[in-house]
């Protein structure tokens, strides 16, 4: 056997390997005892085989990677990961688990159907996960935060009402107090974020007051100086009827003296209460 690459064999069926792609030209020549000889010629064409080759670019935060394709020689491409097709694009964009050693094999074709394939894995750290608790003691207005935030190396919080912080486990006093809602914004090393709010609910002390007025054309009695930033609010206006709302106004349906009362807190351990008296005189 000649196989046209400057090889040869006399094995009866060998089997040769072309170290390049091209069209080479074989030929058997074959002999009898005696002596004489047979020549067949063919041409064998060697197809390229393709070189699969890629590296990822790894987006951590939004746990995913852009894969740069290296390849030679191939025309089509079938990514995999775990006997699952994740794409079959040339350069694709694909997601990535976090924490975990992620394995994809890209097959590489090429027009004849020669096949290559190469793996490699790629490991994208955790991202951080942003937790926290709260307390506070009864009627006080200091709440303590614990910060049970995992993988982060900093820390925002926005305690919801217009103030921050980025002490890790920080106190704060409000001037507010009721359904408050508090957000922890926790960063990792590579720039990733995590966001979690809570509605925090907290009853401070605060005492009970207000000034009276009255229009004195309408009767319109005006309730001003309100106690501020209490839970709740109960008025009394002495003549049998009530309100909850925060700031009410009120009409007497005669003239007379009215005791004014407001509640607040009510139904919590730092209710407070104040009682002015009133005089109505409509003009």
């Amino acid at each position: 056997w000649k196989f046209g690459d400057g090889y040869f064999s006399n094995i009866s069926n060998p089997t040769h390997t072309y170290s390049a792609p091209g069209d080479y030209q074989v030929s058997l020549i074959s002999s009898a005892d005696s002596g004489c000889t047979d020549t067949a010629t063919s041409i064998v064409h060697v197809l390229e085989i393709p070189q699969a080759e890629f590296t990822f670019n790894p987006d951590t935060c939004r746990l995913s990677a852009g894969i740069n394709n290296f390849s030679q020689g191939a025309s089509y491409y079938q990514w995999t990961s775990a006997g699952v097709t994740l794409s079959s694009d040339q350069n694709p964009t694909i997601p990535v688990p976090s924490g975990t050693n992620f394995t994809v094999t890209l097959t590489a074709i090429s027009d004849s159907g020669c096949v290559d394939s190469i793996t490699h894995s790629c490991i994208l750290p955790n991202l951080p996960v942003s937790d926290f608790q709260w307390s506070v003691p009864p009627c006080d207005s200091m709440v303590s935060f614990t910060n049970n935030s995992t993988g982060g190396v900093g820390y925002l919080w926005d305690f919801g009402d217009s103030t921050s912080s980025n002490i890790l486990s920080p106190n704060h006093t409000y001037t507010i107090a009721g359904d408050v809602p508090v957000t922890i914004y926790t960063t990792n090393i590579h720039g990733c974020t995590d966001t979690l709010t809570k509605n925090i609910f907290f009853v401070s002390y605060k005492e009970a007051g207000f000034s009276i007025s009255q229009d004195s054309c309408s009767g319109i009695v005006t309730l001003a100086d309100v106690t501020s930033n209490a839970v709740s609010y109960q008025w009394n206006f002495g003549d049998g009827t009530t309100s909850s709302e925060k700031i009410p106004s009120h009409v007497y349906a005669k003239d007379g003296d009215y005791k004014i009362s407001l509640r607040v807190n009510g139904g919590y351990s730092c209710v407070d209460s104040i009682s002015n008296f009133f005089r109505d005189r409509k003009s």
